[in-house]
């Protein structure tokens, strides 16, 4: 299947679940809904945000790696390889969900999308989700 055929079976797939949400609040009165304007709720706001934590992030991730490379005590050589890669994962965890990926999940329903950089030069959704999945099993 070519790409472009999976992405747009991904776009009716969140149609379709975005007519199955609009059905059930629909049927909510109105009087009852009130309109806030919560900052993160819109996906280009969120997209940003994440970006911005991931920009914070890395500079902090690089003092981390050069306390843990040339600052840890010998005291603490033998755990010094167990603190690098637990570093490096969570290095590459935070990078992937806040740059590369950015999540949004539809709960209750096991459904949603992605807005990071793998989205906007168009990879296809399941090489995202094989990266989301391995790198939060890692």
């Amino acid at each position: 299947m070519h790409w472009t055929a999976e992405l747009t079976s991904m776009n009716r797939f969140k149609e379709k679940m975005y007519s199955a949400a609009n059905k059930k609040l629909n049927n909510i009165p109105r009087v009852m809904c009130e309109y806030h304007d919560i900052f993160l709720a819109n996906d280009s706001r969120y997209s940003i945000v994440s970006h911005i934590f991931s920009t914070i992030g890395l500079p902090i991730h690089i003092f981390g790696f050069y306390c843990i490379i040339k600052k840890t005590p010998k005291e603490m050589s033998s755990i010094k390889f167990s603190m690098l890669l637990l570093h490096v994962s969570c290095f590459i965890s935070d990078t992937i969900f806040g740059a590369f990926i950015i999540p949004v999940i539809f709960l209750p329903y096991f459904c949603g999308y992605s807005m990071g950089l793998l989205n906007y030069f168009g990879i296809p959704m399941w090489i995202q989700i094989y990266f989301g999945i391995t790198t939060s099993t890692s």
